[in-house]
Order: C-alpha cells, then sequence, then structure tokens
C-alpha cells in the first residue's frame, strides 16, 4: 500500500498531491459494503496519516460510502465496516459525522458535468468539483455484469439519471456489454467515458487506490494512480486470480447462495439475477452454447422485503404486462419521480427507486445472447 501511493501508475505521488491541496477540503471515497471491508480498514487508515504528514487538516478530511443506487449504509453497518475506530475518529457522538452517503436523489449536492465522448449524461457528487484532491479507494474484481469491476467513481457517485447512461437497457442489454472482456466490452467503455468526462469538466483528476482481493477478501495487491492509466496493472493480476478455465456446457447446474449483493435470494427479481450473472462472466467463448440450458437452484419463497426493495414487486409487476425489455424501460421515468419511493430511500435505508430495473435487464438480456451466441 505504501509503495503503491509512492510511486502511482500515471500519477505524482499522494504526498505531493497531498500537500497542493493541503488548505482544502480532501475527500476519500470507497466501495460500499457490497465489497470486501478489510482492504479499507487497511488502506483508509495509510491515506489519512499521508494526508495528515503533508499537512491537511484532519476537519477538512471527509469519508464518504460510493453507494451508487444502492441503499443508504446504516452507521452501525459503516462502523463494521470500516472498522470502529476509523468511524468513530470521523463520526464522533454528535451530528457533526463527516462520514456520508452518496445520494444519488439530493439534488443540492449533484452537479450536472456535460455529457461524455459516447453521449453519457454525466451528473455527480458535488465533492467532485469541491475537493481539492479528490481520492477513491475501490475493488478490482469480476463483475456480476461481466468483465472486471474498477472506476468506481462511475457506479458509485452519480444520480440516478447518470445512472442510466451506464446501467440502461441499451448498454448492459447490449451483445458487446454481455460477456467477461473488460478490455472490449461496451459497459467498460462507457464507465471510461463518463471518468474522462467528470475530469475535464472538474479540471481535476480522479487519485485511485484499488485492491485486487483474494477469494477470502484480503488484499492480493494494491494500485494508485489515476485511471485508465492504471488499469491494465490492476487487470493482470486478476486474470491470475480469477480465469478459471472450463469447456463449454450443453447444461450448467449451480446453487445460488442464500444472500447476495443486493439482498436475500429468497427474493425472486435478486434470485434471477444472480441465476444469469455468470453467464456473462466468460472470455473466448459463451460459457453455455446456442440452445443449453441452465439450472440454477435456489429457496426462492417470493418473500421481498419491502423495507429494503419497495420497488421490486412493482416492477416484477409491470414486467408481466411488458412484451419486451424495451417496453419495461419505458417506465424508469416514472421511478425516478416518484415521492414516494424517493423519501424511503434519502430517509430510510432503500434501494433506490430505479435498482430493480438494473436487475431485471441483466437477467433477461444475458439469456437472449447466451441462446444466440456461436
Amino acid at each position: 500500500m505504501r509503495d503503491a501511493i509512492a510511486k502511482p501508475i500515471g500519477a505524482p505521488p499522494l504526498a505531493e498531491l497531498a500537500r497542493k491541496a493541503k488548505g482544502g477540503k480532501v475527500t476519500i471515497a470507497f466501495d460500499d459494503p457490497s465489497r470486501p471491508g478489510k482492504p479499507r480498514q487497511i488502506i483508509i487508515p495509510i491515506l489519512v496519516e499521508e494526508l495528515l504528514k503533508a499537512g491537511v487538516k484532519e476537519e477538512n478530511i471527509y469519508l464518504i460510502c460510493a453507494g451508487g443506487n444502492h441503499c443508504k449504509w446504516t452507521p452501525s453497518q459503516l462502523r463494521t465496516y470500516l472498522g470502529a475506530d476509523l468511524y468513530d475518529r470521523f463520526a464522533p457522538k454528535g451530528s457533526a459525522s463527516r462520514v456520508h452517503n452518496h445520494d444519488c436523489h439530493d439534488p443540492e449536492n449533484l452537479v450536472y458535468m456535460g455529457v461524455s465522448a459516447m453521449g453519457d449524461y454525466v451528473e455527480y457528487n458535488r465533492l467532485l468539483q469541491d475537493s481539492d484532491l479528490f481520492i477513491y479507494t475501490g475493488t478490482v474484481v469480476v463483475s456480476n455484469w461481466g468483465g472486471l469491476t474498477g472506476t468506481g467513481v462511475i457506479i458509485g457517485l452519480p444520480s440516478t439519471r447518470s445512472m442510466t447512461s451506464t446501467h440502461g437497457f441499451p448498454v448492459v442489454g447490449h451483445p458487446d456489454s454481455c460477456h467477461g472482456n473488460q478490455r472490449t466490452m461496451m459497459y467498460r467503455s462507457h464507465k471510461q467515458a463518463v471518468m474522462e468526462q467528470i475530469e475535464n469538466f472538474t479540471g481535476k483528476r480522479v487519485f485511485y487506490v484499488d485492491v485486487v482481493p483474494t477469494s477470502g477478501g484480503m488484499p492480493a495487491g494494491v494500485f494508485a494512480g489515476y485511471s485508465p492509466e492504471l488499469n491494465e496493472q490492476t487487470w493482470q493480476l486478476a486474470e491470475k486470480i480469477y480465469p478459471l478455465e472450463v469447456p463449454q456446457a450443453d447444461v450448467l447446474i449451480y446453487g445460488i447462495p442464500r444472500y447476495m449483493l443486493y439482498g436475500e435470494t429468497s427474493n425472486p427479481l435478486i434470485a434471477l439475477a444472480t441465476a444469469c450473472a455468470p453467464v456473462r462472466m466468460w472470455n473466448n467463448k459463451p460459457l453455455v452454447r446456442e440452445g443449453g440450458v441452465v439450472i440454477a437452484l435456489a429457496a426462492v419463497d417470493g418473500t421481498i422485503d419491502e423495507r429494503s426493495h419497495p420497488s421490486y414487486q412493482e416492477i416484477l409487476n409491470l414486467y408481466r404486462n411488458c412484451f419486451s425489455m424495451e417496453e419495461l424501460s419505458i417506465y424508469e421515468e416514472e421511478f425516478m419521480y416518484r415521492e414516494d419511493l424517493i423519501f424511503k430511500y434519502r430517509h430510510a435505508y432503500a434501494y433506490a427507486p430505479i435498482h430493480g430495473f438494473w436487475l431485471m435487464y441483466l437477467k433477461i438480456k444475458s439469456s437472449r445472447y447466451m441462446n444466440s451466441s456461436s
């Protein structure tokens, strides 16, 4: 970790960047608890230490959980995720906490930053503009969309309107996004185009500290620098850890865990999204041959936690009356402005109103693509 920030890829050392920012605000953003917590507990204290050594005042350092369209995380969840010492240091008893959740429906703290070279609507957290130094500590693992994660600002800190540019049906449902090669997939290209637009608008670059974890969540490697400059080195390490060579299958059978990224797989929408994710995670040839069958084993009793996922049942009901994913996607606009659902997201720790649409696009289009591959 210390070597990575002293000799970053494509960027000056963190100490040099911190000295230039010592009179202003510094923000450390981090992947939310859907990613392993141990790397955050190792990395963030070292970042704070380096900032303080460079002259940054501790009261000018802010931590923000980059949850994207996920739920906001409770204080106790963030305390567990970050570790008690770090959390209590930045969120002392009282109301003046410097540990925040990103809010994708907060108009006061979102800034429109233009349109990317690929046509993406770019509206992101105001801290990207207002911070003298913005640091993001992220995770490079296999994505449920396919390819590898990374460039976490793009998924973690947008408005809901902006998220439709990367998670909407035309991008994640496109055949060029339904595979595991992050160097060529459309979804990844949109992410990088958004990153470039943010940096062009703000005139500042995001300093990334990305970890490639082992299967147990501990760091296998830490990489620091700018994106896309550091991407290739993180990918090369990840590609030594995660790939498994298998023959193409006519029938693929696997078990679905009780809990996945978004909650209990008793929820039919979460279970179906989980079932279809692996068939997007292939390189060279699709995992399942044309006309093949996926048998996913799960304990699905239809239970949807209405407090955590208040929009999911409505989205499932809508799909019953739609003839295509394209038709379903026209209802995104309605959910994007539903005040009852927005309130539950902003103040009651529910997932954002539109989140369930992304899971629908994952499960339906991935299976269509699997069946049309050669």
